[in-house]
C-alpha cells in the first residue's frame, strides 16, 4: 500500500457558491496555522481528491496545514469537549457559512492510498461536533476508523 499523503485536512467549496473573496489571512488567523489555496497544493494531492472524492476543478480547495491536528482526535474522549484545535476548525467552517456560502466539504484525511476507507456524511453546522467525533478513537459507530472523513456541512 503506497500512501500518497497523510495527516491532512481540507475545505472544498463549489466555485458557484462563493460570492465574496475568501481571505486566507482570516482563515489562517482562526485556524492559528497556515492555510493555503489550491494553487499551492501538490498536484498528486489534487489528483487524489478529484479521483476519489469528486473534488473537481469546480471546487476551490483550501488546505489547513498542521500535521499534528488529527492527533487531537486520538485524545478526544468526550464528544461534547473537543480540543482547541478542533474548535478552531469548527470556527473556520462557521466563518465560511456566515459569508453566505451554503455548503462546505470538510475533508479529514489520515491516510490517502488506493484502497482507503471513506466515510461520507451530510450535516448541519449545528451537528458538526458530533459528526467530527466519528474521527475519535473513542467512537465505535458507522465510519469509525475510516482513513478519510468527508462532511458536507450546511447552514
Amino acid at each position: 500500500m503506497d500512501v500518497l499523503f497523510d495527516c491532512s485536512q481540507f475545505i472544498a467549496i463549489e466555485r458557484k457558491l462563493i460570492t465574496d473573496k475568501i481571505k486566507l489571512n482570516v482563515l489562517s488567523g482562526i485556524w492559528n496555522h497556515r492555510v493555503i489555496d489550491g494553487s499551492d497544493i501538490e498536484e498528486k494531492t489534487k489528483d487524489f481528491l478529484k479521483k476519489n472524492l469528486s473534488i473537481t476543478n469546480d471546487f476551490v480547495i483550501y488546505e489547513f496545514i498542521d500535521k499534528e491536528f488529527l492527533g487531537d482526535f486520538e485524545d478526544w474522549a468526550d464528544g461534547d469537549v473537543p480540543s482547541i484545535k478542533i474548535q478552531c476548525m469548527e470556527k473556520c467552517v462557521e466563518y465560511l457559512l456566515k459569508m453566505g456560502i451554503v455548503q462546505v466539504e470538510l475533508l479529514l484525511i489520515s491516510s490517502a492510498h488506493e484502497n482507503c476507507s471513506i466515510h461520507q456524511a451530510n450535516c448541519k453546522f449545528s451537528d458538526i461536533r458530533q459528526n467530527l467525533f466519528v474521527k475519535s478513537l473513542k467512537y465505535f459507530g458507522e465510519g469509525a476508523y475510516s482513513d478519510i472523513i468527508v462532511l458536507s456541512v450546511k447552514i
